[in-house]
């Protein structure tokens, strides 16, 4: 799980909590990453033993470009370790999801696969809430997430960093949200979750209102898949990515 730390950056400057990671405005300037198979018409090869074929979809149909597919892979992945899974392979046969765990049978094991129809049989849910668990935000007012490199800082180091879009709604909203958050700093309950589905991806301090149609995640990615899952991760969520069993 990403431990990340609010910064708010201002236009007067830069006001910093301790922590590996920051969170803040919009600088200057996979972990399971898909491998695609090309393969004449639209067919697959059928799953080997240990292995099950997935078709990821949203609302408006199946999910064919590149930039879904790899969420979709990345989002997967991360809640199959989560649930405990080790060494899981997600690999992309045209517009499929190809997944494989070793050990698995999924022949005698189809409590697995249907745990994961049913745990992604709708989208999972992206959201901000505070120390009391009240939700602020939601994917809905998220327009999108992008794994991006560069100094957040006059005269700072390149890093990387995912760049977090709003809505003009969730602009408003996270502005709320954090002016709440930073009110309670004296009961040391200034922080938001961001949560992903069940998993707490991060718990930013939070200082000082923050009023942007945007925010940066840095810090804590020290590499550029970690800033391209992250962002993935936030995607998977806003596109409201599914998947069901390939016919």
């Amino acid at each position: 799980m990403l431990q990340l730390i609010l910064v708010i950056l201002l236009s007067v400057g830069l006001i910093a909590s301790s922590g590996p990671a920051d969170i803040g405005r919009t600088p200057m300037g996979g972990r399971y990453e898909t491998s695609p198979t090309p393969r004449a018409g639209a067919g697959y090869s059928q799953p080997e033993r240990g292995q099950i074929i997935l078709e990821a979809y949203t609302e408006d149909g199946v999910c064919t470009n590149g930039a879904e597919l790899r969420a979709a892979a990345d989002i997967l992945g991360s809640w199959l370790e989560a649930e405990g899974y080790v060494d899981v392979a997600v690999s992309q046969e045209g517009n499929k999801l190809r997944v494989h765990i070793p050990g698995l049978d999924w022949d005698d094991r189809a409590d697995v696969r249907e745990d994961i129809v049913e745990a992604f049989s709708r989208p999972q849910s992206l959201t901000f809430l505070d120390a009391d668990g009240k939700v602020w935000l939601d994917e809905s007012q998220i327009e999108g997430a992008s794994a991006e490199n560069g100094s957040i800082s006059l005269g700072g180091p390149r890093q990387n960093y995912v760049l977090l879009t709003f809505t003009s709604e969730g602009a408003e909203a996270f502005y709320e949200a954090t002016q709440a958050a930073a009110a309670r700093a004296a009961e040391n309950k200034n922080y938001l979750s961001i949560r992903l589905g069940r998993e707490v991806i991060s718990r930013p301090r939070v200082t000082e209102a923050i009023q942007s149609e945007d925010c940066i995640i840095s810090g804590d990615l020290d590499d550029p898949e970690d800033a391209e899952e992250l962002a993935a991760l936030i995607n998977a969520a806003v596109w409201g990515i599914m998947f069901r069993v390939a016919s």
